[in-house]
């Protein structure tokens, strides 16, 4: 009788419930592998950039960069790039896009200003003044660049996101009181690079580039209103060039303006694993059911 009882709770032994905090471990898991094969495949693919330069590639004729590649939109703030492990932009892809970038940012903040509305677009102006005082090629007019460059518009969609929630926080009203505190009239290259340099004396970050943007257009905004029109294009000029020698080529060694300015990445990471808090839920209430 003992061994038949045996027999029987052996028989209808079933399979111990697994604890959800082991699911929920593995599901963790897995979202993790993932994202780091992703960011691996990202940093083997800026990597490799620099030895696919010199390879042959399609080029716009106007401009000898190569075309960018499209945006699949989302409903939310984010777009991916397709292919997401696109290509790195060049040096001089990088430093034309800081150009569209700097040059919107500084027309739409001036934009109300009336005392600047006689000049016209001021961002157009402020454009044709970085390809008079830059070095490179590039396109002649920032209409057409945002015209060759879809991906542009996107870029600027960030920097103006990132810029808004700037705008909110007490740091703005600090940057523009240092930027109406200079004096204009003693203002020279070295002292302006100085304080340029001050700001990322502790190295560069999306904040502290987002507070640059803000800086610069504070200061020629204010010279170009107040001060001779010429000292005021003379900053552009020495703004420009801080910008390119300096921002962009920090921008450049971490995979171009889209790669610093969006989080593609860590959105699709919390994406997936949203996706998989959402499984885990489901396999465990069907296992309750089943019990």
């Amino acid at each position: 009788m003992t061994h038949t009882y045996l027999g029987r709770a052996a028989t209808h032994t079933r399979r111990p419930l697994s604890s959800p905090f082991s699911l929920f471990a593995i599901c963790l898991f897995r979202v993790e592998s993932i994202s780091w094969l992703l960011i691996m495949a990202r940093k083997l693919v800026v990597e490799r950039a620099g030895d696919q330069q010199s390879s042959t590639r399609q080029q716009d004729p106007a401009t000898g960069s190569r075309p960018r590649p499209t945006l699949l939109p989302l409903q939310s703030h984010m777009s991916i790039p397709l292919p997401l492990l696109r290509q790195t932009p060049t040096r001089e892809e990088t430093t034309q896009e800081g150009r569209v970038l700097l040059s919107s940012f500084i027309g739409d903040q001036g934009e109300n200003l009336d005392s600047l509305s006689t000049m016209g677009d001021v961002a157009d102006i402020v454009y044709e003044r970085t390809i008079e005082h830059g070095a490179g090629d590039g396109y002649q007019s920032r209409t057409e660049a945002l015209q060759m460059n879809p991906v542009f518009l996107h870029l600027g969609r960030e920097l103006r996101g990132l810029a808004d929630e700037f705008s909110r926080s007490p740091e703005r009203a600090r940057v523009r009181h240092e930027a109406e505190a200079l004096n204009i009239d003693e203002l020279n290259r070295e002292n302006l690079f100085g304080l340029m340099e001050e700001l990322f004396r502790d190295g560069f970050s999306r904040e502290r580039l987002v507070t640059f943007f803000f800086f610069c257009s504070d200061l020629i905004l204010r010279a170009l209103r107040q001060s001779v029109r010429e000292l005021g294009w003379q900053v552009v000029a020495w703004v420009w060039e801080f910008f390119r020698d300096r921002v962009c080529a920090w921008v450049c060694e971490r995979g171009g303006w889209e790669a610093v300015l969006t989080s593609y990445l860590p959105k699709l990471a919390v994406t997936m694993a949203g996706i998989a808090v959402t499984i885990l839920a489901g396999v465990c209430i069907w296992k309750l059911v089943r019990e």
